[in-house]
Formats: C-alpha cells, structure tokens, sequence
C-alpha cells in the first residue's frame, strides 16, 4: 500500500508573498487611522496574530509601546531580527490563551485574525478584560457573503470555501486536497455580518465602520490593503485616470446592503465602554 503524500502547498503563493511584503504598508494604514482617535505616543497596544510584524514596527516607530503576539515562533524570531531602532515585546502565543494585567492596553489590532481563532467569543471576553475604558479595538475581517469571496475565498481561492464551517474547510484543504496538514489548528471561518454584530455586542463592544477612511487611505497606498496583483494593477490604473472614486463611493459607515452582502472586507473601530 503506497502511502498519500502530503502537498502542503500555498496555492496563492504571490498572493501571501505580497502580504509578507507589504505588512508595515498596512501597519501605516493602522497608524494613520488609530492616531485619529488616541495619543499614539506611549500608547499601549497589542497586536494579536502580528505574524512577521509589520504593523507592531509601524506602530512602535509612532511612539506606541507595542506587545506582538503570534502563535509561530519563526514568525516571532523575524519580527525580532526586524525591529531595528525600535523596542517590541514580541511573544509566542494564542489569542485564547492571553495573560496580561486586566485594563492593561490602549487599543488591541486584530487584523485578518478573528476569522482564524477557534472560539472568538472567548477571544472578545479575553480583550474586553485587557482593554481600559474606552479603549479601541481595530478589526478586519473578510465577509462570508461577499460574491468575490464565494466566487473565490481569500485564503485559498476556491469557490464556495468562504461558507463553510471550520471543520468542513479543514476537510477540503487537508483531507480531499492534501494542500495543508490536518494538524493546522486555524482553518479560516468566515463572519457574517450579523454574527460579527452579535459577537461585538455580547462582549461589551460599541463599534462602526471604518470603511471610508480606510480605502481613502488605500488609494493613495494601494499595498496597504491590497495584496493580489490584479487588485493592485486594477487600483493603479484608476487611479492614474481619476477614477478612483468608483472604489470609494459604496463605501458605506453603515450596515446596509453593501457592507451586509457585497463588501468582501470590513474594516472596524470597536470601543470597550
């Protein structure tokens, strides 16, 4: 009996290049919008799943007192390698399994990283504790329901991925494919709207769109969110002919048809009150 091989392969390959590359473009991005609603200097922030660390180096060259968390430790040892001038708390670890001082953070980011936690309701609860008064939680996460992302979901491109439960991804990546080990704790699950709404509130979160501001900031640095060369090519050449208003006009600072079934990413302030 021949035994299966394992390809664990990374069907986007460039895609995930691009986004090793450009995190401190993104990290700037969270400068520009958190700096628009707290002091950024001496701030206390932690940057949950940081991976190679790009946003806790932007934020640390801002003035903030930044705590990266990722659970790979080579992702930790690059970020560590990478600081240059700048001081990081960076540490091995799960967004389940935080252990800080209760009201010890300014703002917390969680970018492209509730969708992969096992419980995020739990996750919510951990930081709502670590948060003080009215301190900010920065979110983005992709949309379940957007035609872009069921057409082709933004981890590994196949439709109809983005809806599908944990469990069921995990099958199709690790068990029909072999793409992935089957040991990957992480497996995306996509959010709805209305469970992402009903997540915040339960846990004691206000929160709103920050869509607008965002893209605003993205057309003029397109790599802040964009990663896939497509998307990059397509932004450029609208915004070399002006028309890069087709991108921002919907979008919208609230909950209605476009952010509930077409925008494929929501970018969020939540506040802990």
């Amino acid at each position: 009996m021949v035994a299966k091989t394992l390809r664990v392969v990374n069907p986007n390959k460039r895609l995930w290049k691009n986004y090793n590359d450009f995190s401190e473009a993104r990290g700037e991005l969270v400068v520009d919008l958190l700096s628009r609603f707290i002091n950024l200097h001496n701030a206390k922030i932690l940057d949950i799943g940081c991976g190679t660390g790009g946003i806790s180096i932007a934020l640390a060259k801002a003035g903030a007192k930044v705590t990266a968390v990722d659970p790979d430790a080579g992702k930790i040892e690059t970020l560590k390698s990478a600081v240059g001038g700048v001081e990081i708390d960076a540490r091995v670890g799960l967004a389940e399994n935080l252990n800080f001082q209760s009201f010890s953070f300014d703002a917390v980011v969680l970018l492209d990283v509730l969708e992969h936690v096992l419980d995020p309701d739990i996750v919510l609860q951990k930081l709502y504790g670590l948060l003080k008064k009215n301190g900010f939680l920065y979110i983005s996460t992709p949309n379940k329901f957007s035609p872009l992302n069921v057409a082709g979901d933004p981890h590994f491109s196949l439709p109809g991925v983005a809806l599908l439960k944990r469990a069921h991804v995990k099958k199709v990546i690790a068990g029909i494919l072999g793409w992935q080990s089957g040991d990957r704790r992480d497996f995306p699950q996509l959010f709805s709207l209305w469970e992402l709404d009903a997540l915040l509130n339960a846990n004691g979160f206000i929160w709103q769109f920050v869509n607008r501001r965002v893209i605003s900031y993205a057309l003029q640095h397109p790599q802040s969110i964009w990663n896939r060369p497509w998307h990059l090519k397509t932004v450029r050449q609208f915004s070399r002919f002006n028309f890069a208003n087709i991108f921002s006009r919907p979008m919208i600072d609230y909950a209605g048809f476009f952010n509930k079934w077409l925008n494929p990413t929501w970018f969020i302030l939540s506040r802990r009150v």
